[in-house]
């Protein structure tokens, strides 16, 4: 009687971490060692760097990049037991993290419109306030002077024209993390 027997090997396993997958509107894994550190370095000043924001920026007009860290999006990462880091092999996403992120070409307002409102020419409104504070039952007007609004809607398509008026509510949502978590890959990268 013949056995087959399996070979069996003792693979040490693939570890995988979500690291930058677009800096500053590039991509990380083009970015030179020195643009690297040049973009980690800046995280430790006391101001916001410099930076543009190429998806906010039109030919016409320059945004700064408004967000700690300028991390546009994230994406996994894979370490061999050997130690080499390398992209995500399973066909795996880059996850946004800036709601900027969306505004790219301003596509994003014809795509919603033409679903929802079956018009893609809309005129985007953004942060529209629709619900304010109010003193709680008994209280004053001074208990809520200064604080913010509560509810803000981040953009309201408006189809010009209309009558009546054709509109609808945009509320954009992306990967969340906080900024100071990144501080140990910004002084990695940087070191």
């Amino acid at each position: 009687m013949t056995v087959k027997t399996k070979k069996v090997s003792n693979p040490k396993k693939m570890q995988y971490r979500f690291g930058i997958a677009e800096w500053y509107g590039r991509s990380f894994v083009t970015l030179t060692a020195a643009e690297r550190r040049a973009y980690a370095e800046e995280q430790f000043q006391e101001s916001l760097p410099n930076e543009l924001c190429p998806f906010l920026s039109t030919q016409s007009n320059t945004e700064k990049c408004w967000k700690k860290g300028g991390v546009c999006s994230l994406r996994s990462y894979q370490k061999s037991a050997e130690g080499s880091v390398s992209l995500d092999q399973r066909n795996s996403t880059i996850r946004t993290t800036c709601p900027s992120r969306f505004e790219q070409n301003r596509s994003i307002y014809p795509w919603i419109a033409s679903i929802l409102l079956k018009n893609p020419k809309v005129v985007p409104i953004g942060q529209i306030n629709f619900l304010e504070r109010v003193p709680l039952i008994g209280g004053s007007e001074q208990e809520i002077q200064g604080r913010e609004d509560v509810g803000r809607i981040d953009n309201v398509l408006v189809v010009p024209n209309s009558d009546p008026l054709e509109w609808c509510p945009v509320e954009i949502q992306s990967v969340y993390f906080s900024g100071q978590k990144m501080a140990s890959d910004f002084e990695a990268i940087r070191d």
